[in-house]
């Protein structure tokens, strides 16, 4: 099964989509190049640089998808680690759990099991279900941590909460082994 970033692409969208953003550089950003008008990924770039550079967590983890998946920028995983890790130094979960598999999968950076296991508890504990269905992964298959299927329970169980198809295999093999 595959680690869980499925949000980070949802959040993508949605900003493209909805104009989710805090700040007004991001809105203009999504907003022309989504809604009514050509969309036009360059331009859109340009206008989360802007924002990245006034710090606008959102706008970094923007940047960070732009470059992860190439699209609107040239593909550099270097970069996408970059801007991912301004945006979750910052706090923004999605960008928390995003650093967490870039360590776990070593994309951009070297791999890191304790340092995935940091990101992905950081964003965990602000509710995101795809970092809580990480974590409980980590602890699952004993990755970077000791093996304990109860701590893997507790996390994919708050996942599922939110997301009840998010975790579900996992669950039922706890709960068949009476976790």
């Amino acid at each position: 099964m595959a680690w869980r970033w499925c949000g980070v692409r949802r959040v993508f969208l949605c900003m493209f989509m909805f104009q989710y953003s805090p700040g007004n550089t991001v809105n203009n950003a999504t907003g022309f190049y989504s809604l009514g008008v050509k969309q036009n990924l360059t331009q859109a770039r340009y206008w989360y640089e802007k924002a990245a550079a006034q710090n606008d967590p959102t706008a970094q983890f923007a940047l960070s998808l732009f470059y992860l998946e190439g699209n609107g920028a040239p593909q550099n995983h270097t970069q996408a680690y970059t801007w991912a890790e301004k945006a979750a130094q910052q706090g923004l979960p999605v960008a928390q759990n995003l650093l967490g598999i870039f360590y776990l999968d070593g994309i951009g950076v070297q791999q890191s099991y304790s340092q995935a296991l940091y990101w992905f508890e950081k964003a965990a504990i602000q509710n995101d279900p795809d970092a809580q269905y990480n974590l409980g992964r980590l602890y699952y298959e004993g990755k970077g941590v000791q093996q304990d299927y109860a701590q893997a329970h507790y996390w994919l169980k708050k996942a599922a909460d939110q997301h009840p198809w998010l975790a579900d295999d996992f669950l039922l093999q706890l709960e068949e082994a009476g976790y």
